[in-house]
């Protein structure tokens, strides 16, 4: 059976439950809709408000589904929240370095997204590496890193190729060391097949919405491909109803593309 291990403690200033556990869909779906909780990006740990949290709701709620190890809940353990609120502190010399390194992406226009993204991924690095000077470290202090707290932590593919794309990008613009940038390897893909909807069920969908805006907005998601963003972005303007054409502008990579 499934364990969550619950301890008690402090993050942005607010009490909350942290909840620590193996990734499962099905763990993380019943915290969501039952006690609201959140993901943390930068700790990379669930946690529920105090206020949203009662144990005897929770005892039920994974009754037959996980073990509840609630002995952690006394105040007086020094607990992950405790930790994680002591890290809340940057080193001066993480600070610096990551200010250099934001301020050379906002130099080269990258996105918002991207920037955060990659900020979020060079500071666990960082913070993993500190308090050694960024000259000494070298490729084998990543495969620590990927050891000790990627794979410790069974975190995503996807999450270590961001931290691999992010310290590559920081040795070669901003910090100077021994490590070999062109030596440090990404993680293989995953390949997985995809979840194809046949055409019932996605009628089904398309026909659910009552609200007109609602429907068109799926309609016009399937029919041309859009990311949500897109879709939010787009304005009458971007409609050529002569050519039967939508505009999408300053789509992924700030290219614009056209779609039928």
């Amino acid at each position: 059976m499934k364990k969550i291990i619950l301890e008690r403690g402090v993050y942005r200033d607010e009490s909350v439950i942290f909840a620590v556990f193996l990734k499962s869909e099905e763990i993380i779906s019943v915290l969501r809709t039952s006690f609201n909780a959140a993901w943390s990006d930068t700790e990379r740990i669930w946690y529920i408000r105090e206020k949203d949290f009662k144990l005897n709701t929770m005892m039920i709620a994974f009754r037959g589904k996980a073990f509840i190890d609630y002995s952690r809940l006394n105040k007086n353990n020094l607990s992950a929240a405790s930790v994680i609120k002591k890290r809340t502190t940057l080193p001066e010399t993480v600070v610096s370095t990551l200010k250099i390194f934001e301020e050379w992406m906002l130099h080269k226009r990258y996105s918002t997204s991207t920037i955060k993204t990659y900020l979020d991924a060079a500071k666990a690095f960082l913070m993993y590496v500190h308090p050694r000077e960024l000259e000494a470290l070298t490729n084998d202090d990543m495969v620590l890193f990927v050891n000790h707290v990627i794979l410790k932590r069974q975190l995503s593919f996807s999450y270590q190729n961001q931290v691999v794309n992010a310290v590559k990008l920081l040795f070669r613009e901003v910090a100077k060391s021994k490590m070999e940038i062109e030596k440090l390897a990404r993680p293989r893909c995953e390949h997985k097949l995809p979840n194809v909807l046949n055409k019932e069920e996605v009628s089904v969908i398309l026909a659910a919405p009552r609200n007109i805006k609602h429907k068109a907005m799926l309609c016009l998601i399937y029919a041309c491909g859009l990311r949500r963003s897109e879709l939010l972005h787009i304005k009458p303007a971007d409609v050529d109803s002569k050519r039967n054409l939508l505009v999408i502008r300053n789509a992924k990579g700030r290219k614009d593309r056209v779609a039928p």
